[in-house]
């Protein structure tokens, strides 16, 4: 409930200093408010949804996890590229030597 009324305070303060900016023409400091504060708050909720919410905290750990396995599933795809690369160019090699084959070797 406080965190409802906080962001509910938050936003009326980012209007209102919308609306100055807006009617003074952007120009000059009078219509600028600084709301960096209430930035805490969001953090704070993070915090206290995370402390909360077992499910989550789950989710988020599971999260972290799999990001730390994204190098080796980039660096397995990167070594089947270049296998299949190699395999390509042999192939490739081979049917050009066959055509060479073909007109070295007098009928």
């Amino acid at each position: 409930m406080i965190f409802t009324v906080v962001f509910t305070i938050e936003m009326i303060i980012k209007l209102m200093a919308l609306r100055a900016h807006v009617s003074g023409g952007g120009k000059g400091e009078s219509g600028k408010v600084s709301i960096t504060f209430f930035r805490l708050f969001r953090v704070l909720r993070l915090v206290k949804l995370l402390s909360k919410g077992e499910g989550i905290r789950t989710l988020l750990w599971t999260f972290v996890k799999s990001l730390q396995a994204l190098p080796y599933v980039g660096l397995l795809i990167a070594m089947i590229f270049f296998i299949y690369a190699v395999i390509g160019m042999q192939v490739s090699l081979d049917e050009q030597m066959e055509k060479v084959k073909l007109l070295l070797v007098p009928d």
